[in-house]
């Protein structure tokens, strides 16, 4: 048999890339305890599960049917766990136009609002105007019992009606200070008819039992009204459950002025909570953290442990939450002992399309992402057409089992490096295709 350079480099071409191809292997499985026919199903990632995770952005999960088939999936954000609430109610309020400035010695403006449990009278204070204001012009007295609710905002919309085009400095303030008004109200047209529409839209940072509204200019406007008073609740629902969680160890520098812990997955952590045992001891607290032992540190704020008083423990809420591994804390002066350190970690939610053949199994731990992730815009139309996020149905897992165990979880030996050998076999091939050339060239010769 003729020996024929050509056809080993076609052998030798097709049989590399079949070696260096590698699928995705998972430490561990968890079942999805749960059949439904629901468009769309979620499931949580809770720290005990969240822990197995081996890549520090987490993305090492996967979804499968019983044949082995990925599902759709996506790691839930909190936009789309978070429910946007609007409440609206009308205000009961008394107004007043000076049109002479005499007038502002009339005495008071009251309310005086009767319910089956309690009575309120609200009057407006008696502010002294700043030396550079010009004349009250028109006032109003606002009533509606404001108590805040958490995650909450409130604004307050009024509706003005006018006789002419208005250019007055109107501001608010809690009926009960007696100080000079300082939240400034804008007054904007709105379309052009007759008699003028005039609106504001004013942000309440406080709590009030009742508002005054003061405006200033150098002419009474004529015929200028309030119309209507609304106070609008802006509430927002995060949906995201809270799980308590611990790091994997807590260690101290020997001189004290570190301490180091570190999480056994990439938990998204929302506070860290400190105490000390230690009595009669106070210190200021530098929380730092990194996702990898190559990164340099970032700072995560201050806090002060201090059991000199009721402040402790100590508690410092993150920023939109932090998914990093490696902590410490720099303390100024040094602690005698390492404090307590307690997690409040947020539990991420996956969202999947329960295709294919049940039952269904959540893979975790690898080095590589899992794959069939979906988009932005499929994401949008499923919410779209499925409704909220927050109102899929949601899924039970059994008990974590091994998968392909934890070696997959060990960095691969050196590949063999089977472009370079083809690369000589290339460079050995065309010597010998020359010298054969050049051999039949010298006996033809």
């Amino acid at each position: 048999m003729r020996f024929n350079p050509l056809r080993y480099l076609l052998i030798v071409s097709l049989a590399c890339p079949a070696f260096s191809w590698a699928s995705t292997e998972f430490a561990w499985q968890v079942p999805v305890l749960h059949e439904s026919d629901s468009g769309m199903l979620r499931l949580e990632l809770d720290p005990d599960i969240s822990t197995h995770l081996h890549r520090l952005d987490g993305t090492d999960w996967e979804i499968v049917d019983s044949t082995g088939r990925s599902m759709p999936a996506v790691r839930l954000s909190p936009q789309h766990l978070t429910e946007q609430r609007t409440q609206q109610r009308e205000l009961s309020f008394q107004q007043r136009l000076l049109e002479r400035p005499e007038e502002q010695d009339d005495g008071p403006l009251t309310l005086d609002l009767e319910s089956s449990s309690a009575r309120l009278v609200i009057r407006t204070p008696r502010a002294t105007p700043r030396p550079d204001d010009p004349p009250m012009v028109f006032q109003a007295l606002l009533a509606g019992p404001l108590h805040r609710e958490d995650n909450s905002e409130y604004w307050l919309q009024l509706d003005f009606e006018a006789g002419q085009v208005l250019s007055l400095d109107c501001r608010l303030q809690d009926a009960d200070d007696d100080g000079p008004a300082d939240q400034r109200v804008a007054l904007t047209q709105r379309g052009d008819t007759r008699p003028r529409q005039y609106q504001s839209r004013t942000r309440l940072l406080q709590s009030a039992e009742g508002w005054h509204l003061s405006c200033f200019g150098k002419e009474p406007p004529s015929e200028l009204r309030l119309v209507n008073a609304i106070l609008e609740q802006q509430q927002r629902i995060d949906h995201r459950r809270r799980k308590a969680a611990r790091p994997v160890a807590v260690t101290m520098d020997e001189d004290g002025s570190a301490t180091h812990f570190n999480l056994a997955g990439p938990l998204l952590l929302e506070t860290v909570r400190l105490d000390i045992t230690e009595t009669r001891q106070i210190s200021q607290l530098r929380v730092q953290s990194r996702q990898d032992l190559n990164q340099s540190w970032r700072d995560r704020g201050h806090l002060t442990l201090d059991t000199l008083s009721q402040n402790h423990p100590a508690e410092l809420t993150l920023t939109s939450g932090v998914r990093d591994r490696y902590w410490r804390l720099l303390a100024d002066p040094p602690l005698p002992e390492p404090p307590a350190v307690t997690l409040n970690a947020v539990v991420d939610e996956i969202g999947f399309v329960p295709q294919g053949r049940p039952p269904w199994t959540l893979l975790i731990g690898g080095r590589h992402p899992g794959t069939t992730k979906l988009s932005e815009p499929l994401l949008a139309d499923l919410i779209a057409r499925q409704g909220p996020a927050w109102h899929w149905p949601k899924v039970r897992l059994g008990e974590i089992e091994e998968a392909a165990g934890p070696a997959v979880l060990e960095p691969p030996a050196d590949p063999i490096p089977w472009e370079r050998y083809l690369l000589w076999s290339v460079l050995v091939l065309g010597s010998l295709i020359v010298i054969r050339l050049g051999w039949g060239l010298l006996r033809s010769a």
